[in-house]
C-alpha cells in the first residue's frame, strides 16, 4: 500500500477544495478574530523593535582610545567644551573617550569638533566584535 503525503494530497486538490481547507484552518486557528489580530500585532511590534535595535547597533562605532584621547589632549579643551562645540552631550564625549559604542553621527560630530578625520579614529576591531555577537 502506497503512502500518500500531504503535499501529494494538496497537489491533487481542486482550487475549491484548497480554498475550503484554508478557510477551515483559518476558523480553527481563529485567524481574523479580535484576539488573534491583537496578539499578531503585539508580536509584529516586538519583531519591529528587535529589528530596530539590531539596525541601531549596526549604526554605532567605537573610537580608538589611544588616538582619540591624544586628540582630546591636543585640543586643550575640556570634555564640556568639546561637547558644546560638537553639539552633543558631555556624556557622549565621555563615551567616545572610553571607547564605548556611540552613534556614527555623534562620533563624527566629536571628531569634527576636535578637527580630526573620523575614519582614522574608528576602532574597526571593536566594530567587528560588536557585529559578530549573537
Amino acid at each position: 500500500m502506497a503512502v500518500v503525503t500531504n503535499e501529494q494530497k494538496r497537489g491533487a486538490m481542486t482550487k475549491e477544495e484548497l480554498d475550503a481547507l484554508v478557510a477551515e484552518e483559518e476558523r480553527r486557528l481563529g485567524i481574523g478574530s479580535e484576539e488573534f489580530m491583537k496578539r499578531h500585532n503585539e508580536i509584529m511590534e516586538e519583531v519591529d523593535q528587535i529589528k530596530e535595535r539590531e539596525e541601531e547597533s549596526r549604526r554605532m562605532v567605537a573610537a580608538r582610545v589611544d588616538k582619540i584621547v591624544a586628540a582630546m589632549v591636543a585640543s586643550c579643551m575640556s570634555p564640556q567644551e568639546i561637547a558644546d562645540r560638537a553639539g552633543v552631550s558631555v556624556n557622549v564625549v565621555y563615551r567616545v573617550r572610553k571607547g564605548y559604542l556611540v552613534k556614527f553621527e555623534r562620533f563624527g560630530k566629536v571628531c569634527r569638533a576636535l578637527g580630526v578625520d573620523p575614519e582614522q579614529y574608528i576602532d574597526y576591531s571593536r566594530l567587528k566584535e560588536s557585529h559578530d555577537k549573537p
